[in-house]
């Protein structure tokens, strides 16, 4: 079957489009569909299609009149292309990039990646903990026993306070 658009290659790219009811089959070549605004390589929504071909024309009022005041991107652009023009951007479309997230993936909250194989490894997550030991060493060189005592209880106290964060 020929492109509906140029006649010259082979339609490889098909839609249906339904209006009130009448559907109509469009059939295009990948060429014309990238030119129509048709993204055949990643996700695209159905409003993506149908501004690509003109069934619906997308105005500053089509998509709540929403402009960046920095870089005076749209939220049309902005759903065209997935990027944001500048950081002002995240404030001005915040409402809308929260929607638009809930559509890409599941949900809007990252929750990560854990390897396969997890490896404990104790870390003392306190900053106080390391100059604690050096001191505990110098201590323990000078024989000041005392010292040496008091350095490891408050040690043992903030190992003991970052096993707990890390529980919580």
């Amino acid at each position: 079957m020929q492109c509906e658009s140029c006649g010259e290659y082979e339609a490889n790219v098909h839609l249906t489009h339904v209006v009130n009811g009448v559907s109509r089959e469009i059939h295009m070549c990948e060429g014309c569909a990238s030119k129509n605004g048709i993204n055949i390589n990643g996700a695209m929504s159905l409003t993506d299609i149908l501004v690509g071909l003109g069934a619906i024309e997308e105005t500053a009022e089509s998509v709540g009149g929403k402009v960046c005041p920095f870089c005076r991107m749209s939220l049309g652009e902005l759903r065209r292309g997935s990027r944001m023009g500048c950081s002002v951007c995240y404030e001005t479309f915040g409402a809308e990039l929260t929607s638009m997230l809930a559509d890409m993936q599941n949900g809007t909250n990252h929750v990560g990646k854990t390897p396969g194989a997890v490896v404990t490894i104790p870390v003392i997550k306190s900053v106080r903990a390391e100059p604690l030991g050096r001191q505990l060493e110098e201590a323990v060189a000078r024989e000041d026993f005392e010292t040496a005592a008091r350095l490891r209880d408050e040690i043992r106290s903030v190992k003991q306070t970052a096993e707990q964060e890390k529980a919580v």
